[in-house]
């Protein structure tokens, strides 16, 4: 093990232990969290003060969750940690793009509907009806009325149809 592995981030090669907690996805979740980390060691070093010891990265009920080992005295450290976990719970774990936390397949999620209905095709091709309950009747003007995906909508359709559902010509 390396000096610079402190809990499941090694501050030499933050992507791949940030990628070992939360899988491949650079412009997903785990770029933000590399981003966030390189920060800190950046500013560990510049401050001389030791790396916060982590305990644990996961997506959890569809939000981000870091988990230290003890209470994060530097206040820029926790104010940056704060904002990347704010932002990554609106941000799709995948690639990045705007999203709402879902209910898929049963796992809550945080995917835009591009990355969503890429994972649910792919499981249940024959289906339409991706997300939400189909006995439930569409009301929000968020969701989609095909799809049922909710919180992106395609504004220039007049069916009330999210982009991926738009562009499937669904």
């Amino acid at each position: 093990m390396s000096d610079s592995k402190i809990g499941v981030v090694d501050y030499d090669d933050i992507k791949a232990s940030v990628e070992e907690e939360l899988g491949y996805t650079p412009a997903g979740w785990a770029g933000l969290v590399t981003d966030l980390f390189q920060g800190i060691k950046d500013h560990c070093d510049k401050q001389e003060i030791a790396y916060p010891v982590v305990s644990q990265i996961k997506q959890k009920f569809g939000e981000l969750r870091i988990y230290f080992h003890a209470i994060v005295e530097d206040e820029l450290i926790g104010n940056c940690v704060q904002a990347t976990i704010e932002r990554a719970n609106h941000s799709c774990e995948k690639c990045g793009n705007a999203a709402q936390t879902q209910v898929v397949e049963g796992f809550v999620t945080t995917l835009c509907c591009w990355c969503a209905h890429e994972l649910v095709s792919s499981r249940r091709p024959e289906r339409k009806r991706l997300f939400g309950d189909r006995r439930r009747p569409v009301r929000d003007g968020m969701t989609c009325r095909v799809c049922g995906y909710e919180g992106q909508i395609d504004r220039t359709d007049e069916h009330g149809r999210c982009p991926a559902c738009v562009k499937k010509g669904w």
